[in-house]
């Protein structure tokens, strides 16, 4: 993919000069405009080149040298009537010239705002695109056929969250008002996080859990200690912890481990080991609460 690059300046007989973004954030004019106007300008040139219009930057920041030298290259002084007064002198706008602030006085000057300057006059801007739609990138600009027209110059921009005229702009920063991060066209917007599920004070069901091999299903028993009875679907065995009901206990003392008998349920118990605890199975009726999806054996329906 070809490198992207922009109008910069203007036609030295009738010549363009066009730069790419890494040139053009070598430049004085560009390094001393607001970072964050960058961001905004840019992504606006881009997705105007997209659309099929050129674009890119005349001048953003001035030094207050530089527009005092701009203020006279186009206007002349005069004994009177004029567009305004300059140390103490009349001037008037020289014929096929755009007005240059007064020294002191313009958003293009440095050390504005946080030591940039806050305003941009763009190339590309007599598509009428910019015009368009600079709103969405949080710019406004001074003039054109769609927004608002302040002097009439559609190529100059400034950010929306201040107003027009630098002295407007100083009460506003005095006051707290700052440039803030601008939601731009394409930016990544991070999906809203699922809603958590309501609380609720049902029963939670039974834990299902692998152990070695052997996928069981675990269950309190309903007496004290409440023992905790385990089944793979095939038997259910009663897991001694050393804590086990005085019941479960009384049955292994009578099944003569294994060999015997129980009187309590007339089945037959066996008492074995698995990953180191004592195991019962048994091969009566479930004691206590049965599982769903299991018969009477603890044996999967």
């Amino acid at each position: 993919m070809a490198t992207r690059t922009y109008l910069y300046g203007y036609p030295v007989n009738g010549e363009e000069k066009r730069v790419t973004l890494d040139e053009l954030n070598k430049k004085w004019t560009w390094a001393n405009f607001h970072p964050e106007m960058q961001r905004r300008i840019v992504r606006m040139m881009d997705d105007c080149q997209d659309a099929g219009h050129d674009a890119g930057v005349g001048q953003a920041a001035r030094s207050t040298i530089a527009q005092e030298q701009a203020f006279y290259a186009r206007h002349t002084r005069v004994s009177s009537g004029g567009c305004c007064i300059y140390k103490g002198y009349r001037y008037k706008l020289k014929p096929g010239m755009a007005h240059a602030a007064k020294p002191g006085s313009s958003a293009h000057e440095d050390e504005l705002y946080e030591g940039y300057a806050l305003a941009i006059d763009m190339r590309g801007w007599e598509s009428h695109w910019m015009d368009q739609n600079c709103s969405r990138y949080g710019l406004k600009n001074f003039g054109g056929a769609y927004g608002p027209t302040v002097n009439g110059e559609e190529w100059h921009f400034q950010p929306v969250e201040f107003g027009n005229s630098r002295s407007t702009i100083l009460v506003q920063i005095s006051q707290g008002i700052r440039l803030q991060k601008w939601p731009l066209p394409g930016d990544y917007i991070p999906p809203e996080p699922a809603p958590k599920p309501p609380p609720t004070t049902d029963t939670p069901p039974p834990i299902i859990q692998e152990e070695d091999a052997m996928i069981v299903l675990v269950i309190k028993d309903v007496r004290a200690p409440y023992a905790v009875w385990k089944s793979n679907g095939v038997v259910k065995s009663w897991v001694r912890d050393g804590d086990a009901s005085l019941e479960i206990e009384k049955r292994i003392a009578e099944s003569a481990n294994g060999t015997k008998p129980s009187p309590w349920d007339g089945f037959t118990y066996k008492e074995f080991k698995h990953s180191g605890n004592d195991v019962i199975a048994t091969y009566g009726p479930i004691m206590g609460p049965k599982p769903d999806g299991f018969d009477d054996y603890g044996r999967l329906l």
